[in-house]
């Protein structure tokens, strides 16, 4: 999810599920915050994470994200409540799906891995009832 200010990273970025290829059973949860464009990350394993169909999930409140797979969260990331810099997620994010390839994530390409296919079944997005 991307800050809908047009600002990064201090708009904030919250990724639910990121993958490289060339270490395919691990799985980040990443928060990008003013704290320069490395991030935050934790990591899971996920031993069938390209051969099987996983559930990806975000609870995201007013004072903590938490990042799962599966109904199993690996990430918990509590609101400090010192400010925007440390939590820009006041803010509505963009949801979006992306394939990135290379990068400082990902790599060096190596184009014998295409073509290439990301599958999604659906996205389900609740609000809580108040």
């Amino acid at each position: 999810m991307l800050s809908n200010t047009g600002v990064w990273p201090s708009g904030g970025e919250i990724d639910i599920m990121e993958q490289v290829g060339s270490d395919p059973t691990t799985i980040f949860g990443t928060l990008f915050m003013d704290q320069g464009p490395s991030g935050q990350s934790k990591t899971t394993q996920v031993a069938d994470a390209c051969t099987a169909m996983h559930d990806y999930q975000l609870t995201w409140t007013a004072d903590r994200m938490l990042i799962g797979v599966d109904n199993v969260n690996y990430y918990s990331y509590v609101n400090p409540k010192t400010g925007h810099a440390a939590w820009p997620f006041d803010s509505p994010q963009y949801l979006l799906m992306n394939i990135a390839i290379g990068g400082r994530l990902g790599g060096a390409i190596d184009d014998a891995i295409f073509p290439v296919t990301l599958e999604v079944d659906y996205v389900k997005v609740y609000q809580p009832t108040k």
